[in-house]
């Protein structure tokens, strides 16, 4: 799963959310009225485009994937803002140099 695996988190312990149930408040993401830590799932034509990992309502990393539906770029942010990409993918899996 990207930069999950790295963030020591189990992915069984975190809870997954789809990215409409969500509400910003500044730069501040919300979910159920509290600032949200874990994972935000947005879709497009019912497929998982990217992943945005949340801690505290900030995001701090990104997981964006192919329409075939594998990992395209996992991206680190830091103050809710995109700072670096740390690896990308081609459509077939093997990493970009």
């Amino acid at each position: 799963m990207g930069i999950l695996e790295n963030s020591g988190n189990k992915a069984d312990n975190v809870l997954r959310v789809n990215c409409s149930d969500l509400e910003d408040i500044g730069i501040i993401t919300h979910y159920k009225g509290k600032p949200f830590t874990g994972i935000a799932e947005e879709y497009t034509n019912n497929l998982l485009n990217k992943e945005f990992i949340l801690k505290d309502g900030l995001k701090e990393g990104i997981n964006q994937y192919h329409p075939n539906g594998k990992l395209h770029a996992e991206v680190i942010c830091e103050n809710d803002e995109p700072i670096k990409i740390v690896r990308g993918f081609k459509l077939d899996g093997t990493a970009m140099n």
